[in-house]
């Protein structure tokens, strides 16, 4: 019986994408991502755990910092499914990139 190479990952932190003030996830970090997925489907049969903070979705606004925080900071699961959104939105690369990966 052979064992499938297992990856974890976590605390990558991704944010709406570089055009927020808030977003701390590099350029680099991204193109790191995207080739660790694409190197990781090669090799086949890899199971990936994304062990927490994948997506910080505290950094992702609805609103404006001007704004109270109960305006802009929401946590209800339609608002989650809306900073889940902008997340997708603004790390197209990153989310392609596991797509190839889940579909491979």
């Amino acid at each position: 019986m052979s064992v499938k190479p297992r990856f974890i990952i976590s605390d990558l932190h991704l944010g709406e994408g570089r055009q927020s003030p808030l977003e701390d996830f590099s350029e680099e970090a991204a193109a790191q991502l995207v080739k660790f997925f694409g190197e990781a489907s090669a090799l086949g049969g890899v199971r990936m755990i994304i062990n927490g903070d994948f997506i910080d979705f505290p950094q992702i606004l609805l609103g404006t910092l001007s704004d109270p925080p109960q305006k802009y900071l929401g946590t209800t699961e339609s608002e989650s499914a809306l900073k889940l959104q902008k997340a997708i939105a603004g790390h197209p690369e990153e989310f392609e990139a596991i797509k190839n990966f889940l579909a491979g």
